[in-house]
């Protein structure tokens, strides 16, 4: 069955061997249409031709998420490619090894760590919403989804994002 037949999707974030890509060919499994789009612009291509190897209907899109001006130009690409988008899947994150290698702890991390780490995972976010929303509204509805990792929940000594901290004998998650 392909319920999402002809529904326009954006996942950013959408590189082979990440939950980014696996969503973008689910999503064209189920009939959307979608625009899958990386700061890695082959990677994005490569999930592109997973999903027409399938028979599904993509395009690719090299993007800056940090950057709101080539937000907004992923909205704007995907309208004119395929329509008005019906869903935004964010996924995006630095999984460099120059950054998780440097993503440690609170007292160590570098601060230019920190600030990219959250303007990829936060504020590019952010700019996915504010680009796509009002087109959504528009349209007269859309799905968003912003993925984040569990490590953010349940908390990692390994990350900052999921640093314990004792506190008073107790442990709190950052």
């Amino acid at each position: 069955m392909r319920g999402l037949k002809g529904k326009v999707a954006i996942v950013a974030g959408a590189a082979p061997g990440n939950i980014g890509g696996a969503t973008a060919v689910h999503l064209a499994e189920e009939g959307a249409h979608v625009v899958a789009a990386d700061l890695n612009g082959a990677a994005a291509r490569a999930v592109v031709d997973d999903i027409r190897a399938l028979g599904g209907r993509a395009a690719a899109r090299s993007f800056d998420i940090t950057d709101e001006a080539s937000y907004k130009e992923l909205a704007e690409f995907t309208v004119k490619e395929f329509g008005k988008p019906e869903a935004l899947f964010n996924a995006a994150a630095d999984l460099a090894a120059g950054t998780l290698g440097r993503d440690s702890d609170v007292t160590s991390i570098p601060l230019e760590v920190w600030r990219h780490t959250i303007d990829v995972t936060l504020t590019g976010y952010m700019y996915g919403v504010r680009h796509t929303l009002p087109i959504m509204i528009e349209r007269g509805g859309g799905a968003i989804v912003n993925c984040i990792s569990s490590i953010v929940r349940m908390g990692d000594g390994a990350y900052i994002n999921g640093q314990a901290i004792l506190v008073d004998g107790g442990a709190h998650f950052t």
